[in-house]
C-alpha cells in the first residue's frame, strides 16, 4: 500500500492528539478537578496559552508557507476547540476511548491544517 504525504501527515497528527488525550486520561482525576472547576478559569487559560505557544513553535519550525498571522489564527483555533473538547470528555468520564476521540478531533481540524504539507512531518 502506497501511503501519500497527505495521508501520513494526518497519521501524524492523528497520533499527535491521541498522545494528548491519553496524557489527558492517564492524569484524568487531576484534569477533571482542575477544568471542571470554574475557579481554575485562569490556569485552565494558561495551560491552553502555553499549549498554543508550543504549536506554534512546532509548526514554524517546519516552515509551513504562511504568515505570523496564519499560523496564531490556526493554533488559537485548534487549541480552542481541542480544549473545548476535552473538557466535554473528561466531563463525560473520559469516554469514548482516547483513539476514538483523537480521530474524532482529526475529522473536525484536520481541513484546516492540510493546507501545511511539511507541518507535521
Amino acid at each position: 500500500i502506497l501511503i501519500s504525504p497527505a495521508t501520513d501527515n494526518m497519521a501524524k497528527m492523528q497520533h499527535a492528539i491521541y498522545r494528548v488525550f491519553k496524557f489527558f486520561k492517564l492524569n484524568q482525576q487531576e484534569y477533571t478537578l482542575l477544568f471542571l472547576d470554574p475557579r481554575n478559569a485562569a490556569a485552565k487559560q494558561l495551560f491552553q496559552r502555553e499549549f498554543c505557544r508550543a504549536l506554534k513553535r512546532a509548526i514554524k519550525a517546519r516552515g509551513p508557507q504562511a504568515t505570523p498571522e496564519e499560523v496564531e489564527r490556526h493554533c488559537l483555533f485548534f487549541t480552542g476547540g481541542l480544549f473545548a473538547v476535552l473538557i466535554w470528555w473528561l466531563d463525560h468520564g473520559a469516554q469514548p476511548p482516547a483513539r476514538q476521540m483523537a480521530g474524532q478531533f482529526m475529522t473536525m481540524v484536520w481541513p484546516g491544517f492540510q493546507c501545511w504539507p511539511d507541518a507535521w512531518g
